[in-house]
């Protein structure tokens, strides 16, 4: 359950609000009983006594919400069952409401309301439980800087004068300046406690936080990554939700993207939550080879299956269409909230990289959902499919993208009515790769895309390289579309992607059910500039593992465009704070600069002389990159006792002293020590 605090100060006083409810319940009940789809009903309306608050008026009322609810809700819900059930006892200035859906038995929006004549300063006014306050959340709204119909004048507080009473406009610091002059007279305070619950597996986070958020009318900044993974984010276009929350963004002719997996992340302008994913852009004609993860990996489809088993061999046959150039598609299914547990069993049975695609939303007939929507990518993209996998529900959807029988792959049992229409691996999966190493039987792909998936497996969360908190998981459902005309289909590919952005942490052993997000940076070089000279033991501990992440984060800002050799540093103070830096190249060779220089220059900038540690990485996969001869000179001039840890991009690293990097070191010692102007010559 989600428990939420709203504290709203008001410029009136408890009695005048309670007139302006009164109007507004009116108001709004006739505004939405406009269409259809949409009304109220006023099933009772009478006295209580003894009740919640004490004594007061009891109604039951149907609101009628179709055109409110997000399409992924209206999936689940009859036609004729648009409807939510409220009831509402109000002893004013207590008033308590509650909401249910008659046919979703397991949803609960409760909201306790109580009016006080305050500043909202009373911690406790709802009486909580120690266990309820620890897993409250309180959240002030300020009717000016929090409104969300500011192009309403009416109904904007920062704009709209009340010729009667005298009030407004409202000032960005009218709140404060009423503290100042201490006049709780004038002001007044909306205690709000909501307890909402939705006891669905998989769908209850997102549900809860819809209910105290809204996606819609938001304006969402898109951002594309050109050139990656060294670009720069480019500001793409800005678009806004519609009622569900959604954007449904084609990419103009005049903003093609070349062919490649191009990083999006999609930012929303009033809380700057993102989104992050990948579109890939890919030539015509590309060859794929299709994987229906509930059919061809597992025996079950159940939505609330955790952790499937996976069939023997099956992974040996994804990565042997792998290592023949074919791009892999991965399909389900099962609902885009589940996403991140999918994507995490993936990488848990070391599937190789792939394309996921997963139905938007949840539906009567999800099977059905699923086929026309591989049927869209593969029409839009113009894919051509040398092998699909699946179980026998797949088959109509792979006929409908015209494969061939011979080419449809069903693991299981023969089933005599549909013996023609697909290849039935009755002995499982490794038989069928034998049968596929045979001379003949499988040519490699022919198509340039080939160069473009890097043939890898998915990280696990635990062996990631990299991650980086964000705010919490936004509302928007991304869609993707293409011009049939487009010279270079495109896909929406979700955080899967082969050049890997993935919502996973690093040494994180918190729950799921929290959804922070963690964007996830995987990428390889071929060059190295490994340390010379001692060869100690790896050290595969996650001391100090902060330093670590703070030298990954550098890295990947770096400025190479001639070398595309990054290297990260962060650098530890005697007094706890952490400067990273990153490589800065020039035209000029000679005036770039190495990370380890730039984060020791900011740190000295910001008055710390004394260092502890200093740890670097670069993108070197087998071994260690160690500073370079002036950087090690440059760090010895604060001394030479240095922890130096080398780190790589399986987050191992090598330990030394800086004087064991930079023997017969000099140092401002060596300008202290006697001279003399004589030199004997024999």
């Amino acid at each position: 359950m989600l428990i939420k605090e709203y504290r709203i100060p008001v410029p009136m006083t408890v009695d005048e609000y309670r007139i302006a409810q009164l109007y507004m319940i009116v108001k709004k009940s006739r505004e939405e009983t406009n269409s259809s789809g949409s009304g109220v009903e006023i099933i009772k309306n009478e006295p209580y006594t003894n009740g919640p608050g004490g004594n007061g008026q009891y109604t039951f009322k149907i609101y009628h919400i179709e055109r409110h609810l997000p399409g992924w809700f209206k999936a689940i819900l009859p036609a004729n069952a648009m409807k939510i059930e409220e009831e509402a006892w109000n002893a004013y200035p207590y008033t308590k409401t509650r909401y249910r859906c008659p046919f979703i038995d397991r949803f609960l929006l409760e909201v306790e309301t109580c009016y006080q004549t305050d500043f909202g300063t009373q911690e406790n006014i709802f009486k909580l439980k120690t266990q309820e306050i620890e897993q409250r959340v309180v959240e002030f709204l300020d009717i000016v800087q929090s409104q969300p119909l500011a192009d309403i004048p009416t109904e904007n507080p920062a704009i709209f004068r009340s010729e009667k009473t005298g009030r407004g406009p409202l000032p960005p610091d009218w709140f404060e300046q009423i503290k100042k002059t201490d006049r709780k007279e004038s002001i007044m305070c909306a205690y709000k406690l909501c307890r909402a619950e939705f006891r669905y597996w998989g769908m209850q986070s997102r549900c809860e936080r819809f209910i105290h958020e809204t996606g819609a009318n938001e304006k969402v900044d898109i951002y594309v990554m050109r050139s990656a993974p060294y670009g720069e984010w480019t500001l793409f276009d800005t678009v806004e939700t519609d009622t569900h929350g959604r954007i449904r963004y084609t990419i103009a002719d005049d903003k093609k993207l070349p062919l490649g997996l191009h990083p999006v992340k999609l930012v929303v302008r009033g809380d700057h939550t993102t989104v992050d994913l990948y579109l890939t852009v890919l030539p015509p004609k590309s060859e794929a080879v299709i994987f229906s993860i509930d059919g061809s990996f597992t025996s079950s489809f159940s939505v609330s299956h955790h952790d499937p088993k996976v069939r023997p061999g099956a992974v040996d046959v994804v990565r042997y269409w792998q290592e023949l150039g074919y791009i892999i598609i991965y399909v389900t299914a099962r609902p885009d909230i589940q996403q991140r547990q999918v994507v995490h069993w993936l990488a848990q049975h070391n599937f190789p990289h792939g394309m996921t695609l997963f139905n938007d939303g949840i539906y009567r007939e999800p099977i059905k959902h699923k086929a026309e929507m591989l049927r869209n990518v593969v029409e839009n993209a113009d894919l051509i499919i040398t092998a699909a996998y699946g179980s026998t529900k797949d088959i109509p959807g792979y006929q409908l993208i015209h494969v061939s029988p011979e080419k449809i792959f069903v693991v299981g049992k023969v089933k005599n009515r549909l013996q023609g229409q697909a290849r039935f691996l009755t002995n499982g999966y490794a038989l069928h790769l034998t049968e596929l190493s045979k001379p003949g039987m499988v040519r490699p792909s022919k198509s340039n895309s080939r160069h473009l998936i890097r043939r890898a497996c998915f990280n696990l969360p635990k062996l990631s390289i990299i991650t980086t908190a964000q705010s919490s998981t936004s509302l928007i459902n991304t869609k993707q579309s293409s011009s049939p005309t487009s010279q270079h289909p495109i896909i929406d590919q979700t955080l899967s992607a082969p050049l890997i952005h993935r919502k996973i942490n690093l040494y994180d052993d918190t729950n799921d059910s929290q959804h922070h997000h963690r964007l996830i940076l995987s990428t390889s070089q071929s060059k190295e500039a490994s340390s010379r000279g001692i060869s100690p033991r790896i050290n595969r501990n996650k001391t100090p593992t902060k330093l670590f992440v703070e030298a990954h984060l550098a890295k990947h800002k770096a400025y190479c465009p001639y070398s595309n050799f990054r290297v990260g540093a962060a650098i530890l103070t005697s007094t706890g704070k952490i400067y990273s830096g990153c490589n800065i190249e020039n035209a000029s060779y000679a005036l770039a600069t190495c990370a380890e220089r730039t984060a020791l220059v900011k740190a000295v900038s910001e008055g710390e002389h004394s260092f502890e540690k200093i740890a670097i990485t670069s993108d070197v996969e087998s071994s260690f990159t160690g500073p370079c001869g002036s950087c090690r000179q440059t760090l010895a001039e604060f001394g030479l006792d240095l922890d130096v840890y080398l780190v790589n991009p399986k987050n191992e690293s090598k330990h030394f002293k800086l004087r064991e990097l930079l023997p017969l070191a000099f140092t401002p010692r060596d300008l202290q020590k006697s001279r003399t102007s004589h030199d004997i010559i024999e």
